[in-house]
């Protein structure tokens, strides 16, 4: 009798929590390599919102969840990846609305 040990951190929760930190994190690195920029990250932001160009600073710092996702895909953990999925959708989905309400 054979049993399938169940793999640690396959929830989609393992995956949707990475999958809403990372492209934050990643804003920040996007701020960092910034060398035209000299100044403070709340001044970044708002610069970057005041310019209307958050959706395509988080549409390139949502790459780093492509690389997540297929973490996850490799490691045969396929609940994890359905979280990063879904939190790549709801960004989408907060994108598109600021798009056509801002």
């Amino acid at each position: 009798m054979t049993t399938k040990r169940k793999k640690s951190f396959n929830t989609i929760v393992t995956g949707l929590i990475p999958g809403f930190i990372l492209p934050i994190v990643s804003i920040y690195i996007f701020y960092l390599f910034q060398n035209s920029f000299s100044g403070s990250f709340e001044t970044y932001i708002n610069q970057v919102i005041e310019y209307r160009a958050i959706t395509k600073v988080l549409s390139v710092c949502m790459l780093a969840n492509l690389g997540l996702f297929f973490l996850f895909i490799q490691t045969l953990r396929y609940k994890s990846a359905r979280g990063v999925l879904f939190a790549t959708i709801l960004y989408a989905i907060a994108m598109v609305l600021y798009m056509f309400i801002f």
